[in-house]
């Protein structure tokens, strides 16, 4: 279970960076994507280890945030696309 945790712990890292410093906006996209899937994980993985049945729903309430995060960083890249045309 360690190597798990260091694992999604070391994905997290590398994909936050890409983030906020992905050379095109479908790099960003993708890594918000992965931010939010490895969060709520780790979550999951960490409510089932500290028995936590209360970070189980703060996993499912963060699923269609993650969604609507990259809903909403499509169509501000979008707007600012229709602005330089």
């Amino acid at each position: 279970m360690p190597s798990f945790l260091g694992s999604k712990s070391m994905t997290l890292s590398f994909d936050l960076l890409e983030l906020f410093r992905g050379p095109a906006i479908e790099d960003r996209i993708i890594s918000a994507q992965l931010v939010g899937i490895t969060g709520e994980s780790l979550i999951l993985v960490f409510a089932f280890l500290l028995y936590m049945p209360s970070s189980t729903d703060l996993a499912l309430v963060l699923a269609p945030l993650t969604a609507l995060a990259v809903a909403a960083l499509i169509r501000t890249e979008r707007l600012a696309d229709a602005r330089h045309v």
